[in-house]
């Protein structure tokens, strides 16, 4: 992670501090959706702070999450995420170093 990624997850509200013997930051496969996401500190502590401004809401008795209203909005103003018909339509699969493929608005 650069420098300016740092900054940019510590102002959004992430610590990155707190490591201790957890892996920093990777992609990792999930295994029922077969699709990468962001895997270790980084990736719990955007997930951590996406609940505390309640973007994200825990569903009962499930993994599963759900998006708010006030996620959708935060996270297209944070993160430039489109989650709209529109912007999901407007999508396209790129390959990274890592060989993991995320979408990215055309």
């Amino acid at each position: 992670m650069t420098d300016a990624g740092a900054r940019f997850l510590t102002e959004f509200g992430a610590n990155l501090r707190s490591r201790g013997k957890r892996i920093f930051c990777r992609p990792c496969l999930d295994w029922s959706e077969r699709r990468y996401h962001v895997a270790g500190l980084v990736g719990a502590e955007i997930w951590r702070r996406c609940l505390d401004l309640g973007w994200l809401i825990r569903e009962r008795d499930s993994r599963a999450l759900r998006l708010t209203a006030a996620g959708k909005t935060g996270l297209s103003h944070t993160f430039g995420v489109d989650l709209t018909k529109e912007g999901l339509e407007g999508s396209k699969e790129i390959k990274v170093a890592s060989a993991a493929k995320v979408l990215l608005r055309a």
